[in-house]
């Protein structure tokens, strides 16, 4: 469950990117009846995950020591500008400025034969970032199981964009390779959702027994009602069914205006990825509602 606040700046390519499975409320849980209501789902979570600025989970009343409190076996992800404990640890920031401390600017320009420090076009630490900590979660769900208890796993931008420079090679020595609407015809899926049919590559992991899958599709937030609450079995009675099939919309040739990229497009629409769906006019218009509530 995503939560989501009454205000910000919703940025909706991204959400339709990251946004697959999630149920998506709008909850101020800075209100006395957003936080109970909020403290209410903690009690029967898995894991909070909160990329909040470090200290503002404390100034809402739930201090890692409340966190505990409310739930003794609760796996606290957070993500976060720096490394917590570190003097920049209570810093705010995003991608761009993680890639600039960190020397990772420095590494894409040079590798270019640039003479000025670039940012990467693919948001490398939002990504990586997320990557890692779902790893870090996944490893504190094992503990648990074996030990019990209450854990807490955190990642950081500047981190990961330290590590990733450890991990480039040679900028010559592979040949870059576009995705094309072949990569799309052979690796691409479809899955209908109440915003259209959205085209996106198969997951690329096949686990022996587990489908690899998004039982949801991206929702807006909002889209379900702050009453809802946590589903036992999301698939339901019996083997989960697969949600997603090969693409037809790339083989019937209805992909219109593709644009050969390297995985990502310009970050001109506020969002670094790109996903493509058959009713772009759902969410032209769902986009003008919030806007308007929002005013």
């Amino acid at each position: 469950i995503a939560v989501h606040p009454p205000r910000g700046d919703w940025v909706t390519p991204i959400w339709l990117s990251v946004g697959w499975g999630k149920k998506t409320i709008v909850t101020d849980i800075k209100s006395p009846d957003g936080k109970k209501r909020f403290i209410g789902l903690l009690a029967g979570a898995d894991v909070l995950l909160s990329s909040q600025r470090p200290g503002a989970l404390d100034d809402l009343g739930l201090s890692e020591a409340e966190l505990r409190e409310i739930n003794p076996n609760l796996i606290y992800a957070s993500e976060s500008y720096a490394s917590l404990g570190t003097p920049w640890g209570g810093r705010r920031g995003f991608e761009q400025i993680a890639q600039a401390v960190s020397g990772a600017a420095h590494v894409h320009s040079d590798g270019l034969g640039l003479e000025a420090p670039t940012v990467t076009p693919a948001l490398m630490n939002d990504h990586l970032t997320g990557y890692l900590l779902a790893i870090a979660v996944v490893a504190a769900l094992a503990e648990r199981e074996e030990n019990g208890g209450y854990w807490h796993v955190d990642t950081s931008l500047t981190r990961c964009s330290t590590f990733g420079q450890t991990l480039v090679e040679p900028v010559d020595d592979e040949p870059y390779a576009p995705i094309t609407e072949q990569d799309l015809i052979e690796h691409g899926v479809d899955q209908v959702s109440p915003w259209g049919t959205f085209t996106r590559f198969a997951p690329p992991v096949a686990f022996s027994d587990t489908p690899s899958m998004a039982l949801r599709p991206p929702a807006w937030p909002g889209t379900h009602p702050d009453t809802i609450g946590w589903t036992a079995n999301p698939a339901g009675d019996g083997p989960p069914q697969v949600p997603h099939y090969p693409s037809k919309l790339v083989r019937e040739g209805r992909i219109r205006n593709f644009v050969q990229n390297f995985g990502v497009e310009d970050r001109g629409d506020g969002g670094g990825v790109v996903g493509l769906v058959s009713k772009p006019e759902a969410l032209e218009a769902q986009m003008k509602k919030y806007a308007a509530a929002r005013v």
